[in-house]
């Protein structure tokens, strides 16, 4: 049973509330920048050498910044998964704003802002890493204008979404966490559903799949399957243990869902490269879609793993967050 496989894959929750030290005008999706500003922080606590060039450092295999950030295998994947999901907060996306692109996130002097943070397999342990590397970003600023924030404090999100407090700025120390795995979340949320015939899903950040270099703006179910279990099969063979189901079969039945309804338009994301000097267009889809078949069972623990996870491409970065709804 899949289900019982996820135990393999350790998974923890967690939310990490930011203080706007001044008054802060940041991108409406801000995942980008979160990941750019955890990586320079990231790596300015992990180096030790002048070049600061990982492919030519003889301690690249040990070290914290290329483990976390830059993780390569010698298999054929060039671009490993990362061992974090980033979950910003999320706009009140719409065709018209998409379109307009004018919607920023406005934080007050003294205002917070959280963004969720999944950790994988043994990067579960390095949270403190994690947690320094954020109050560091916070105070080197967000954004173009470096807008500047402290850590106000650390949730930890249990299975059915109850939050405790871990970590404020006055503790030496963070405190105890409990760990969990993908079956534990799945299982939790898989209450809710039952046997189920027709499901929502729902695109609350845009969704990138490319084929032959082209965006994907049309999703069916067989495809939306295959994003889920793709993310699976990478995160598991390389932070957990091979998932082992037949995937072949599932394809073939996937091919037999209907869709009922969909509304999708497309989004323009624009991401900062400072590896590549440049800015560049992720471009996605939003929107929702409704399915139907005769049981969604044999689906569903993959469906739920994907909307913890994410799916398509910069999923690490907060893209392709989607939920699912009965109905």
């Amino acid at each position: 049973m899949i289900l019982e496989q996820f135990e393999n894959i350790r998974l923890s929750r967690f939310e990490i509330v930011l203080q706007a030290r001044g008054e802060a005008i940041l991108p409406a999706l801000i995942g980008s920048s979160l990941r750019g500003a955890f990586g320079h922080a990231l790596k300015a606590i992990s180096c030790s050498v002048r070049h600061q060039d990982c492919e030519k450092c003889f301690l690249s295999e040990v070290c914290l910044y290329p483990t976390i950030f830059e993780p390569t295998s010698n298999s054929k994947i060039k671009d490993l998964p990362r061992a974090f999901v980033f979950e910003p907060p999320i706009p009140p996306f719409t065709r018209q704003i998409s379109e307009n692109q004018t919607l920023k996130l406005r934080v007050a002097e003294n205002g917070k802002i959280s963004f969720g943070l999944t950790l994988i397999g043994e990067v579960t342990k390095k949270l403190p890493y994690f947690i320094y590397a954020f109050d560091l970003m916070s105070q080197h600023g967000l954004g173009e204008n470096r807008h500047q924030f402290s850590v106000s404090e650390v949730f930890q999100i249990g299975l059915n979404a109850e939050k405790s407090s871990i970590y404020t700025p006055g503790l030496a120390k963070i405190l105890s966490f409990s760990e969990n795995n993908l079956r534990d979340f799945v299982e939790a949320r898989s209450i809710e559903f039952g046997q189920t015939k027709n499901l929502k899903i729902t695109f609350q950040t845009p969704l990138r799949i490319r084929r032959n270099r082209e965006l994907l703006e049309k999703l069916n179910f067989s495809e939306f399957f295959k994003q889920c279990s793709l993310r699976l099969k990478f995160l598991s063979e390389n932070y957990g243990q091979r998932l082992d189901y037949d995937y072949q079969s599932l394809m073939k039945l996937a091919e037999t869902v209907e869709c009922i309804s969909d509304k999708f338009w497309k989004h323009r994301v624009n991401r900062r490269s400072n590896r590549q000097h440049k800015s560049i267009e992720i471009d996605g889809i939003l929107g929702e879609i409704m399915f139907q078949t005769a049981d969604f069972g044999s689906f569903l623990p993959f469906l739920l793993a994907g909307e913890l996870l994410n799916i398509g491409s910069a999923s690490s970065l907060g893209l392709g967050k989607y939920s699912i709804e009965k109905v």
